[in-house]
């Protein structure tokens, strides 16, 4: 599989990392137990089509961006990458996305929530 896989060292610039994740053809986040899975937000968020297990939080908060497979089904993975591959790209989708899961709003959102518990 190395003519279609690549694998990356941790990349620390959060400009790098998003202009490597926009150029993927597809993000592949294959964990079974991710807690939310950050890189599948991050990299729909910069324009990648993301294949992630659908047990993964994240498949869900990305929408249309993502493309779902059964965890331990490599043929279900198989199908959820050729399907992120072949989506046609959505910068509008993935821009929107990033609005929505910008930290501040993020913050904001957790605040209130906090302050509704307090009653």
């Amino acid at each position: 599989i190395a003519d279609r896989v690549e694998l990356n060292p941790y990349v620390s610039s959060r400009a790098a990392l998003a202009r490597l994740y926009a150029a993927a053809r597809c993000v592949v986040m294959p964990g079974e137990h991710e807690a939310f899975g950050l890189v599948a937000l991050e990299a729909a968020a910069s324009g990648a089509s993301v294949a992630a297990c659908l047990t993964a939080p994240t498949l869900h908060a990305i929408g249309h961006l993502g493309h779902g497979f059964v965890p331990g089904d490599p043929g279900a993975l198989d199908r959820a990458i050729a399907a992120a591959r072949a989506a046609p790209p959505d910068p509008a989708g993935a821009a929107a996305l990033g609005w929505r899961h910008r930290w501040d709003r993020v913050f904001d959102a957790e605040l209130a929530s906090l302050r509704d518990l307090l009653g």
